[in-house]
This record gives structure tokens, sequence and C-alpha cells, in this order.
């Protein structure tokens, strides 16, 4: 109820044929976007009556925009093309929810370290169904495998580091197409997909304290000017003094952060041809990669959907290996399409289409727990460690009949059908090598996991190993989810 969000934009765009072949499309897009805590949006007051910085932000964002286009052959056969943009992110209110309306998380632990039926220390109670007509709360109060104590998080607005950046994307796509004969087109391109600067949560010191910010990005001029402020009114507001320090040092730890990284490179052959006047076939095959150490504002390892507010900077020392193939990796792809028009004069028209798909597995992960922040959270090796899923396939049918009802207007019904074959590939696996917290083994391999020790976290935030080694989750690596079973759409669409 505290928050407001608000947003203004504007797009100027223009053309020019440079030369008789060649046209380039300039644009460029600005917005604002403002996120307060409506209820101190001045600032916490300190004894002496002056403001601390609120939890703010007001982000000016320059977007611009560049195409290229051009014809060689000058005879409408080929096309040589350029495009050039950046997008930043529309922030979503989740941030204001979170971040800025004083959120609280109690947090604790049953069934602590997963064990199974049958295990030494297993506890029936530590492991109940949630069945309709039971609590579940009662046998879980007694569950003997738990951690006594629970974590108390938030309560509070996050400080904002002082010229904060908007989060953006930039997409370079290059690429040609040429008419080798009639109805049948050629074509080639490479995109370059990146994401040089996010919007995230940052704690410097372990999960105690958080702050806005752009991680990796250098704020020690902001830190400077802190500390002045600290020094200027030390003798007379030693409290609001303890303050400023503690934020300079906030700022200054930021660049110690690993930069957030998303590159996605692709290079797509695609080949189009009209065999008939009635018919058409597509085909494309893209091989791509997609590497870096943030999967962005959803991740697709633990599906959380807190962007701009994940746990992705929350813990220093949770940040080793996770460069590597992220969630959506699938090096290659391919795709068949084509569809058939049977022309029954007055009768009306039937429509008969196929698509195929085929595409590469994602790369799994090696992931333990963490104390604070729960299963999955610790890459205990290099992201993308473990074998990729087997490739999937899949080909879709598509069957209509439409009919004009009058020169302007035709009705068509249609049913697709999805996963013709109803093949089951897996799509997931379990990624939680233990459901016990253990640090990340930087740089390791699958030898190293025999030598791996639990922890623990100690109320001073230090680490503690425990003497044993890490219990395998029994579940690990099998297969969590399959493709779609066969399903089917039916319709009717009315054009005009």
């Amino acid at each position: 109820a505290n928050t407001s969000d608000r947003s203004i934009g504007a797009y100027v765009q223009d053309s020019w044929l440079v030369l008789p072949n060649l046209t380039v499309d300039v644009g460029l897009r600005y917005e604002q976007q403002v996120a307060f805590n409506a209820s101190q949006v001045q600032g916490t007051l300190s004894p002496t009556g002056l403001p601390i910085p609120a939890a703010a932000f007001t982000l000016n964002n320059w977007a611009p925009r560049i195409g290229v286009n051009w014809d060689p052959t000058s005879e409408g056969k080929s096309k040589v093309f350029a495009h050039y943009g950046r997008f930043f992110e529309n922030v979503p209110m989740d941030i204001n929810v979170r971040s800025f309306g004083g959120e609280i998380d109690y947090d604790g632990a049953v069934n602590e370290h997963g064990l199974q039926p049958g295990a030494a220390g297993y506890d029936p109670n530590c492991n109940v169904d949630h069945q309709a007509g039971t609590n579940p709360a009662i046998p879980l109060a007694s569950c003997t495998d738990s951690d006594p104590a629970a974590a108390l998080l938030g309560a509070g607005t996050d400080y904002v580091a002082p010229g904060i950046s908007g989060q953006y994307t930039d997409e370079l796509v290059i690429g040609a197409e040429y008419e080798l004969l009639p109805d049948l087109k050629l074509g080639i391109s490479y995109t370059h997909r990146t994401l040089p600067n996010v919007i995230e949560d940052i704690s410097p010191d372990n999960g105690i304290d958080f702050l806005i910010a752009n991680p990796g990005q250098n704020y020690d001029g902001a830190a400077a000017q802190l500390h002045a402020q600290s020094l200027a009114v030390a003798a007379t507001d030693p409290t609001l003094a303890a303050t400023l320090d503690q934020r300079a040092g906030w700022l200054a730890a930021v660049k110690t952060f690993d930069k957030p990284s998303r590159n996605y490179d692709a290079v797509t052959l695609r080949a189009e041809q009209r065999p008939t006047r009635q018919s058409l076939l597509i085909a494309s095959y893209t091989y791509s990669r997609e590497l870096g150490n943030y999967p962005g504002l959803f991740s697709t390892e633990t599906n959380q959907l807190d962007p701009n507010v994940s746990t992705e900077y929350d813990l220093p020392d949770l940040l080793a290996n996770r460069y590597g193939p992220l969630g959506l990796d699938r090096p290659h792809s391919i795709k068949l399409d084509g569809f058939y028009l049977f022309d029954l004069a007055r009768a009306g028209s039937v429509t008969l289409g196929t698509s195929i798909r085929a595409q590469s597995g994602i790369a799994h992960n090696v992931l333990a727990s963490h104390p604070l922040y729960g299963i999955g959270e610790s890459y205990l090796l290099p992201r993308g460690s473990e074998v990729r899923s087997p490739m999937t396939s899949s080909i879709d049918l598509h069957v209509a009949y439409g009919r004009r009802l009058s020169p302007t207007l035709t009705l068509e019904a249609f049913v697709n059908v999805f996963n013709l074959l109803d093949q089951q590939d897996e799509l997931n696996v379990d990624e939680n090598y233990t459901f016990d917290n253990a640090l990340p083994i930087v740089g390791g391999d699958a030898n190293d996991l025999k030598h791996a020790k639990a922890v623990n976290l100690l109320p001073t935030g230090q680490w503690v190993t425990v003497n044993r080694s890490l219990t395998p989750n029994l579940n690990y690596d099998h297969t969590t989810q399959l493709t779609n079973p066969r399903s089917f759409q039916f319709g009717l669409r009315l054009t005009f």
C-alpha cells in the first residue's frame, strides 16, 4: 500500500534512402522509471533532522536503435541487413513490494537432511502428505530432523546506490538473403545478444544487509561522498555518521562482485520455397550458445521469479561456479514447416500443415543446499558440469476447413494436434546432488564430490565443517519433467 511506480517514454524514428538500394533507419527512445517507498520518500530522519537517503530510484533510459538494409542486386532478389538496438527492462513492482515495502520472511527447516524412508534417523513426522482434511503442521511440529534456529529476514527497506542505472539488453543482428531460384530463398543470419547491466539486491555481509545496485559497478565516488558527509556530522550526530559510513562501505564493496553476464550467440541458416501457389516450405537450422553467470529475471535452475531481487547476489560465498551454459542453452535447433492449400472452389478450402521441431537438451548442474537460502542455491561444481538431457523432438499437425461467406468474410474451423506421436522426451532432471548444506568446490569435477563435506553456518556468520560426507539425494539426476503429451486444440476463426 505504500509503494508507487510510474514511467513515461517517447520514441523518435527516421529513415533515409542513402543510396538507391541502401536504406538506413535510426531511432531513439527515452523513458523514465521511478520507484520509491511512498512513506519514506525523503528518507528516515536522523536525531538532528538531517535526511538519510531513502529507498528510491529514478532511471533515465536512452535506448538507441539503428537498422541498415541493402539490395546488392538492385533487382529485389537479395537483402543484406544489420540491426542494433538497446532494450531497457520495465522494472516490475516486485522490487517495490519486497525491497521497499518492509516485507518479512520467517523461515525454519524440517526434514533438514532429506532422509528417505528406511534411512538411519528418518522420522515420518518430517515427511508428510498434504492431503485434504489433514493439517500437516501437527506432525511437522514433532519432526526430530529439523533446524531449531529459524531465520528472520527483511523487515526493512533497502538502500539504493546513488547513480544506479537501468537494466538493459543489447542486440545485434546481421544477415543476408538471396533468391537463388524462382520461389526459392536462402538466408543466413547472426545474432549477438548481451545483458551488460542488471539491477539486483546485493548483500556485502552475507545476507545481513542489502542494497539495490548494479553488481560489479564501481561506486567509489559515491562512497567517498558519504564518508565525507560522515566526517562532517560525526561530532553532532554520531548515529547518522555511523549510518553514512556503513553505507559507504556497502558501496565500496559492490565492485568486488562478479559483473553479470549473459551472452547469446546464434547462427541461423534458413530456406524458404513455394513449390506451387498453394504450398509453402520453410526449413531452418540454428547453432547457438547461451553462456554466463546470470540467468536473468527468472531463474530456470531454481524456478525463482523475483525480478531484480533474486538470490543471485545475496551471498558472496555462493557466487563461485556460476559461469557456464545457462538454463536455456540449447546448441542445436531444427525447424521444418510446411502447408498445402486445397482449393475446393465454391465448396471452400482445406489446409493441411505440419511442423517438426528438434532441439538439444539443456545442460544440468550439481547443486547443494544453503542454510539460509535452502535447496539448490550452492553450485557444488561449475555450472553445466552434469550431462545434458537428450535431444527432444515433436511433430505437430494442423487441419483447417474454410468457407467464404462473402467477398470480405471467411469462416474457418480448424484442429491442431500437438505432439502427434505422443513422444515423452526428457526435459529436466533433479539437479540436487544433496540436500545437505555445502559450499561450492571452486573449479572442481565429479571426482571431488567424494571428498566434499557438509557445513553449517554459525550465528556469527562463520562456516563450520561437519565431520561427515554429503548425504546423496537418491533422486539426483532422475527425470523430473517430460514433454507434454499429445493434445488437441479446436477452434473457429472469422476473418473480415
